[in-house]
This record gives structure tokens, sequence and C-alpha cells, in this order.
């Protein structure tokens, strides 16, 4: 059984968050009714035991904790819309998707067992595939993430009305989690996203158009 979504959200699914770069369904689904989720947690909560508690999303199915849909409707809307982006990006290109955002951390069994094979040395192939696993940086992973995170500075400025300064403690707050550990320090040069941020070229985005356009026709104002 489907969740009970809030209307706006409805409204934002039917409007925005279908037809753009093939993306022709998209679904929300809680945690807690997913076998797909379930037998990943048993598995992730061995090293992180608040996996229950993250939204994620696969293809076009975005997955959410139990009491998410209850919270505040515009801040399920903007978290819906951040996972969408990431929807539609899947969408344009599954395979490419999970390369740059896993990069490059998802080398790390690959590489690590023909480093083995290469060498015949199986601790050396260990070690190789476990530097990978290091907290690199991963640029790929924090471009996709800043193009999701726009999300949050355009509800930002057309329902909360922020002023200047609170636009740019959003900013802050999106730098603090892609330079830290939120997202295994994706990209520990702060500076430089906050540069990423402060561009507006991603806005003329399909996706990011649609939303502004969304957001500007229905009185969603606190």
């Amino acid at each position: 059984m489907e969740p009970n979504l809030p209307k706006v959200v409805q409204r934002f699914m039917s409007e925005v968050a279908v037809g753009e770069h093939g993306l022709t369904k998209l679904k929300i689904e809680l945690k807690s009714s997913s076998w797909l989720m379930r037998g990943i947690s048993r598995i992730v909560s061995v090293f992180n035991p608040r996996f229950d508690q993250y939204i994620t999303t696969l293809g076009n199915t975005i997955y959410v904790p139990d009491g998410f849909l209850e919270k505040q409707p515009i801040r399920v809307l903007e978290t819906v819309a951040h996972e969408t982006q990431h929807a539609m990006d899947f969408n344009c290109s599954p395979v490419l998707f999970v390369l740059v955002y896993g990069f490059p951390q998802i080398l790390a069994v690959p590489v690590g067992i023909a480093v083995g094979l290469l060498t015949g040395l199986w601790w050396l192939g260990l070690v190789v595939g476990l530097l990978l696993l290091a907290p690199l940086p991963a640029p790929g992973r924090c471009w996709m993430e800043i193009r999701a995170y726009r999300t949050s500075l355009q509800v930002g400025r057309y329902v909360y009305r922020f002023s200047d300064r609170e636009m740019e403690r959003t900013k802050e707050w999106i730098v603090s989690q892609l330079s830290e550990k939120w997202y295994y320090w994706t990209w520990p040069f702060p500076s430089m996203i906050k540069r990423a941020l402060d561009k507006d070229s991603l806005l003329d985005k399909p996706g990011h158009v649609k939303l502004i356009k969304f957001l500007a026709e229905h009185d969603l104002s606190m």
C-alpha cells in the first residue's frame, strides 16, 4: 500500500517530477514496507545503525523512514525535490550515474581484486582496496549533490522568502554537509563548494525550471 502523501507533494509529483529525462514514474515508499530496504538495513546497520532514518533513492523510488511524511509538508516537499533531482540524473544514464556518484570508492573491490591477481599478493590487493574505501575526495558525488541541494535554495527563496543573510546561512549548511562526515567528506574544500552554490548556471536546467515555476505558481508561503 502506497503511503499517504501531503497534497503539495502529490501536486509536485504530478506536475514536476515526471516526464523529464525519461522519469515517467516516481514512487515514494516507506523503508519499513520494502523487503529490499530491510535487507540492506541488516547489512548496513553494522556500520551505520541509523540507516533506517535516512532517505534513500534507488532508481525512481524514494524510500523514506516511518514518520517522515508526517513532518511539515514544505519540509517533505523540499526533501522530495532533492531526491527527484537524483532520480532524474539516474534516468539520464543509470550506469554513468552510479560510476560518477560512487567514484572513487566504487573502485575499491574491482581494483583490489585486480591488484591481488596481477601481483599474486592478496595482502597488497586488500591494502589497495582499503585505501580506495577511505574518504577520498569524490568530485562527481559533490557535483550531483550540489545540483540536488539547489532545490533547498529555491524553496528558501520562493517559499520561505529568505533574506540574503538567511540564504547565505542555508548555503553554509549545505557546504558543511558536503565537506564533512555527512557525505563521507565528499569534497573537503568548503570554499570551492560555496563558489559553485553562488552560481545560478544550473537553474536553467529543465528540472529546476519546472520546480521554480511550480513554487512560483502555488501559494506555499508559510
